[in-house]
């Protein structure tokens, strides 16, 4: 068996206008993979009398089997960054993204039986009676555009957005997009002129999301069922964080809520019909 492995990367960062930076990353993956097995014939002999005994393993014939397969993993990864302080009061991050995956796989074998001799090692030297070939191929590909917003005002007033556009070539075209937004923010009141109990520190929700996350990637196990599409979880975070006195008392309250859609499982296949 003959393994073989190629990685390659590059990566790219430009940085213009002084607040935009531009990344991008690129990745291949190919393997590969030959293997033969050679079952011979090799024959035993009784010890005293020398008379043929049986083969090896008691085969009754010489066969070989081919196989290979080689599978080929694409990756491009790319951000475009925005970075501003405004004013000394105002801190804006701006984030656009893309990035596609590709998979594709294939494999090929072929056996055959009764070969004239145990030096030939060609397959094409065994008998066609008896033989038998397999290949499969299988590919998936997987695109998405995403983004990201950040707003901080002197620390106090804290607001995040984010999204993100996903298609998967494991879903039926119609229902191969999903859009997941995500919405949070924050209040220090601490940081407000009201505040003066220094050193205490309270803060409310710094990152408490209003969200739609995915779960990639579908798998039937059975039937199919075309209208199969991304499996969405809505979460409602709404939580309070107190500490005092440098952190020696801490306190926090959530209210949380989740609700899952689309859920993506194998379908229960009953024994008999």
């Amino acid at each position: 068996t003959y393994t073989y492995n190629v990685l390659a990367n590059a990566y790219l960062r430009i940085n213009f206008l002084k607040d935009f930076s531009w990344d991008i990353t690129g990745s291949t993956k190919l393997t590969r993979q030959d293997s033969k097995a050679h079952e011979m014939l090799v024959p035993t002999y009784l010890y005293h009398t020398g008379e043929f005994s049986r083969n090896w393993w008691n085969r009754t014939v010489n066969s070989i089997t081919d196989t290979w397969d080689k599978s080929i993993h694409n990756t491009v990864y790319s951000t475009l960054r925005y970075n501003k302080i405004i004013v000394g009061t105002h801190t804006v991050n701006l984030l656009l993204g893309y990035n596609q995956e590709s998979y594709d796989y294939e494999d090929l074998s072929g056996y055959r039986p009764n070969f004239s001799s145990n030096s030939l090692d060609a397959l094409s030297a065994g008998s066609t009676e008896g033989q038998t070939n397999s290949g499969t191929i299988s590919d998936w590909s997987l695109q998405s555009l995403f983004g990201r917003v950040n707003y901080d005002y002197k620390g106090k007033y804290l607001f995040e957005a984010s999204f993100r556009y996903d298609g998967s070539s494991r879903f039926h075209p119609d229902y191969r997009w999903g859009f997941f937004p995500s919405l949070s923010g924050g209040w220090r009141l601490s940081e407000e002129s009201f505040w003066q109990v220094d050193p205490n520190v309270v803060s409310l929700g710094d990152n408490y999301a209003f969200s739609d996350t995915e779960s990639q990637g579908a798998y039937i196990g059975a039937f199919t069922n075309n209208k199969i599409t991304w499996e969405t979880t809505t979460i409602s975070n709404l939580g309070f964080d107190l500490s005092i006195f440098n952190g020696l008392f801490s306190a926090s309250l959530d209210l949380f809520r989740k609700q899952t859609n689309d859920i993506i499982r194998s379908l229960q296949v009953p024994s008999s019909l």
